[in-house]
């Protein structure tokens, strides 16, 4: 913990999640009393951990999201295959790309999901860049660079987003469809569950103009909500607050 100071400015002292701003003439004073306080914390006994390897398996590559439901996490990312406990990581044991799915209790991959994603304008760049799970736990939706996704031998289009039935096992993919012309980087449902916000490097959903932002109906992704911020650059995150009331 450290104490920043400049010249005819506010220095900030960071105490854990605390931001509290002291004068720029109180920030030796203040240093002084946060290093003693780290003394006192370092001679304190800290939190047990365990240096026990859990059998979890791992991925390949990249994963940039992580969602939860029912026992199962779900990773997305630019992976291309699983690798299984205790394997080199040049041997894979499994070879579902860009969305798979562990067990939130063992790390076991479940080879049984196997969607297959694919992009039609653009092959080299297929990844899954976001995952949310809705409020309900009953939904998986998927945002990234792909244009088709294919379940056994049905290949279904979706335009950078699709939506997942986590009440079937393996889940099945619904009819979601946010006909996005452009990478969906972001999801985030709203509280009730009725509507999604997406942002990314999309100019449209469906014919709608929504650049790099917008909202669309959570049952079937090809109503488009009113809502519509003016921003003039991709958006890789978005959050809702408690009742809507921000987003």
């Amino acid at each position: 913990m450290r104490a920043w100071a400049r010249a005819g400015i506010t220095a900030l002292i960071l105490v854990g999640a605390t931001v509290t701003a002291v004068p720029v003439a109180g920030a030796m004073a203040a240093r002084d009393h946060l290093e003693a306080a780290g003394a006192r914390a370092s001679a304190s006994p800290g939190a047990s951990v365990s240096a026990t390897a859990l059998s979890s398996w791992q991925v390949n590559g990249l994963v940039r999201k992580l969602a939860y439901a029912s026992g199962w996490v779900y990773a997305g990312g630019s992976f291309t295959g699983e690798m299984a406990p205790g394997a080199p990581s040049t041997t894979l044991s499994g070879s579902q790309a860009y969305l798979a799915r562990f067990s939130s209790s063992t790390g076991r991959f479940d080879s049984s999901f196997n969607p297959v994603f694919s992009d039609t304008a653009n092959p080299a760049a297929v990844k899954v860049t976001t995952v949310a799970v809705s409020p309900d736990g009953k939904t998986l939706y998927v945002g990234g660079h792909f244009t088709d996704v294919r379940i056994g031998a049905t290949i279904s289009p979706r335009g950078y987003g699709a939506a997942f039935d986590l009440t079937t096992s393996p889940p099945t993919l619904t009819s979601w469809n946010p006909k996005a012309n452009g990478a969906i980087l972001a999801i985030a449902p709203s509280p009730d569950g009725s509507a999604l916000y997406l942002g990314g490097e999309f100019s449209k959903l469906g014919t709608t103009s929504r650049p790099f932002v917008g909202a669309v109906d959570a049952a079937t992704g090809s109503t488009v909500t009113p809502w519509a911020p003016a921003v003039n650059n991709l958006v890789n995150s978005i959050a809702v607050a408690p009742g809507s009331s921000a987003v």
